[in-house]
């Protein structure tokens, strides 16, 4: 836990604050996808800038980081669409 007290006295000394109810560490590495997948579990999942990053296999078979569109921002973005084309169709 040291690396949270390092971001907890960097939050202290800047500008930027840290949340500690929202912070927490995850097993985000090639050991802890392949420990995962071999005891059944789904690894870890980041959501971070709009982009959820999951473990996945490559072409060779290899774990490596993917990525896709967060369900949250498509979401927002699809429900942005809707109203720009079809609400002016009804008023």
């Amino acid at each position: 836990m040291a690396f949270s007290r390092l971001v907890c006295a960097l939050g202290q000394q800047s500008v930027v604050t840290v949340l500690t109810h929202k912070t927490h560490l995850l097993a985000f590495g090639k050991q802890g996808a392949w420990q995962a997948r071999q005891t059944g579990h789904r690894p870890a999942t980041v959501d971070y800038l709009g982009f959820t990053h999951y473990w996945g296999r490559s072409r060779n078979g290899l774990v490596r980081v993917k990525r896709k569109t967060s369900k949250k921002r498509l979401r927002r973005a699809l429900y942005r669409f809707e109203r720009a084309v079809y609400k002016p169709l009804f008023k």
